[in-house]
């Protein structure tokens, strides 16, 4: 019986004909299609010459992107450089870490790495022509056209696997690791708001203002189950992308829900980016709340409910923010006391005096023997006396006529820490209450 097949080398190495119409020097990358090999010696346009396709090679490389010791890498055949960007004719794989500025990657060459056939499906195009290299949006993920496709009823192949730089929102910065999703606008973005749809996982950690990042597709980044629940709407209609109260926490209306009796689902976490007050800069990691007028503050005063933590900084002047929501926001019973009043009413957000401290009621307390409670940590807008600037970190008190003032001489009570700069024409500031803060011995009249 004759052989089917006949060993004839061990496939390390190729001869190849060279037809890209220009000469190729030793240790050029060539592109075979779907994977690459490393030229032995100088081959002449036209001329036939040896091409490896085995052993590890120092490679020119992004220097926009870490790669991890295994990671597949790709060629891009136009920068001449290695890269995780999977659109680009696989290369091999990584050999060592190499920091996201390195210039160069060691990679080991060779077809038997290459991405498997799951790694990719076949669309049938319904819409507008597909180039190579385009975000593909399907019900609740998305895929890279790894080819042109045509428009209507052309068919192609489409990654859904793999790590690809795309364009990107330049208002936010990404952690690796963080999930993406596709906007709008067909850009990466960290918001799960309605309409975007999942990608994938943030492959490297990117700057606010880059205009690209890396993200490693994914089809276990649409919201789970647990990330919504199911809102009976009892008022006016909702839109999709509002902002729902409870009575203790907020959500974002992941559709638009009909007045009166409609149902539908509501985001509870996830990062949003959201309209905010413009008299406050927010630090990554402060606590945040949704103000009488919808908008994104620290103040945890009467009538604010939690939201969540901001994400990112924000400058003073921001008209927005983005928020990571989460139920645990609301203030620790340790943030109020249970006051007895023995006097008039007091209003919800009126400072109530002690000894030698001052609180915010969080409620309104009813005159003589109501009781109710009163904040005694948290940042609130309060009124100031107009003759003096304040400075962040100045402590401040509060006078006899109720204002917020930086002198401590008697009647005053210590209120706590000035948060934001005020101008001496300023009639509100900003304090972070602060039991503790003392009135010096000397200063009583």
């Amino acid at each position: 019986m004759s052989k089917i097949a006949t060993f004839k080398h061990p496939g390390v190495v190729m001869d190849w004909e060279n037809g890209t119409g220009a000469d190729v020097s030793v240790g050029d990358v060539i592109s075979l299609g779907t994977f690459c090999g490393v030229a032995q010696v100088d081959i002449a346009n036209g001329a036939t010459g040896p091409v490896s396709l085995s052993g590890v090679y120092e490679i020119a490389a992004v220097n926009n992107a870490a790669f991890t010791q295994g990671d597949p890498i790709y060629f891009d055949t136009v920068a001449k450089k290695a890269t995780k960007d999977a659109s680009n004719a696989f290369l091999g794989v990584a050999m060592r870490d190499k920091e996201t500025d390195g210039t160069t990657g060691w990679v080991k060459i060779g077809y038997e790495w290459h991405d498997k056939a799951e790694k990719s499906i076949t669309y049938s195009n319904t819409g507008s022509a597909l180039e190579a290299g385009d975000v593909v949006k399907f019900s609740d993920f998305c895929g890279v056209a790894a080819e042109d496709i045509d428009a209507t009823d052309g068919e192609g192949a489409v990654y859904i696997e793999g790590t690809f730089e795309l364009a990107s929102v330049t208002n936010a910065s990404f952690a690796a690791g963080d999930r993406l999703y596709i906007d709008g606008a067909g850009k990466l973005s960290k918001l799960s708001t309605y309409g975007n749809v999942p990608i994938g996982i943030a492959a490297d950690a990117k700057e606010t203002a880059a205009a690209t990042a890396f993200v490693t597709l994914s089809r276990d980044v649409a919201p789970k189950g647990e990330d919504t629940i199911t809102y009976a709407n009892g008022g006016a209609e909702i839109a999709a992308g509002a902002v729902v109260k409870f009575s203790d926490f907020c959500g974002i209306a992941a559709e638009t829900i009909a007045a009166s009796t409609g149902e539908g689902a509501v985001y509870i976490e996830g990062t949003f980016e959201l309209a905010s007050v413009t008299n406050a800069s927010f630090a990554a990691g402060d606590r945040l709340y949704i103000d009488g007028a919808g908008k994104l503050s620290k103040l945890n005063t009467y009538g604010n409910m939690p939201i969540g933590i901001a994400a990112d900084a924000k400058e003073t002047a921001a008209a927005t923010a983005f928020v990571t929501l989460s139920r645990d926001v609301n203030p620790r019973a340790e943030d109020t006391i249970t006051y007895a009043n023995g006097g008039d009413e007091i209003a919800a957000g009126a400072v109530v005096k002690f000894a030698d401290f001052v609180g915010i009621a969080a409620e309104t307390i009813a005159a003589s023997t109501g009781t109710g409670r009163v904040y005694v940590t948290g940042s609130y807008t309060l009124t100031a006396v107009n003759n003096a600037a304040f400075a962040a970190g100045d402590l401040l008190y509060v006078d006899g006529d109720g204002k917020l003032t930086k002198v401590s001489t008697y009647p005053s009570i210590p209120a706590g820490i000035c948060t934001v700069a005020k101008a001496e024409a300023g009639a509100t500031a900003t304090v972070r209450l602060g039991p503790g803060i003392p009135r010096l011995a000397t200063a009583q009249a």
